[in-house]
């Protein structure tokens, strides 16, 4: 494999990773990566490797010098476009939904396995989305302009469709060498009440309150309904807990899913 302008050599036995930097072990080979029946990553992915180099002496000429890398992790993922905005209409039949005035549908790439998930991290189908016209969703993936879509690998929404209980994850994204995490908090407070707000912070509950000695990973206001949600896109280190304090007083602690 070829990656800006330096050519990686990958050991047959070596899976590439196309979920997450931080997979213990890659999903796929590298022939299924490139297989000329699907579309070409050709200028279309960006690719993190990490391995051995190793520099030997030119053998024309002991003044420059050749490098070869061998590769012990690849990641590789498509050029991610990001579009967040509110549900306008669900087309179940199409496998498809309007976000923000854009249609998205699923990716169909099998390298790529698409996903809707709520905010319980349960999976769910477009079907599920109906009746829900103006939540507020997150589609990743890439544009294929000749279907005039976004192809989603994932549909995110922090609403929790068909349940109870509160979204507390962390889930990776990569915009360079170094990888950062999503935080992703929602939950309710009650009584419900305008002119409230919750803050998150990392840790567990501190006594009575949150350790609140560090910055918050967000604040958010509540909702009309008691709702609330934090988000942060740019997290270092996903932590194991978080604790939610509200303006009202109400602490909460609960362990952090990480996807």
């Amino acid at each position: 494999m070829t990656v800006n302008g330096a050519t990686l050599h990958i050991p047959d036995e070596l899976l590439v990773k196309t979920q997450n930097l931080g997979q213990e072990t890659g999903d796929i080979t590298l022939t299924d990566l490139m297989n000329p029946a699907l579309p070409t990553i050709e200028g279309a992915a960006t690719v993190i490797a990490h391995g051995t180099a190793t520099y030997t002496p030119a053998p024309n000429d002991p003044t420059q010098s050749c490098l070869t890398f061998e590769a012990e992790s690849v990641y590789v993922e498509f050029a991610e476009n990001v579009l967040v905005g509110s549900s306008m209409g669900v087309a179940p039949d199409e496998q498809s939904i309007t976000v923000a005035g854009a249609k998205v549908e699923l990716n169909g790439d099998p390298r790529w396995p698409a996903r809707i998930v709520d905010g319980a991290g349960d999976e769910k189908t477009f079907a599920d989305l109906e009746g829900h016209e103006g939540l507020l969703l997150e589609a990743e993936g890439y544009y294929r302009t000749e279907r005039g879509a976004l192809q989603a690998t994932i549909v995110e929404t922090e609403q929790i469709l068909g349940g109870a209980r509160g979204g507390h994850r962390c889930r990776g994204h990569h915009a360079g060498p170094v990888e950062a995490q999503r935080a992703a908090v929602n939950g309710a407070v009650s009584p419900a009440g305008t002119g409230k707000t919750v803050s998150v912070y990392r840790g567990g509950v501190v006594g009575t309150t949150c350790d609140t000695t560090a910055a918050p990973l967000g604040t958010a206001t509540v909702a009309a309904d008691g709702s609330w949600t934090v988000r942060n896109r740019n997290v270092r280190a996903c932590p194991p807990e978080v604790c939610a304090q509200s303006s009202g007083g109400g602490v909460r602690a609960a362990t952090v899913e990480q996807r």
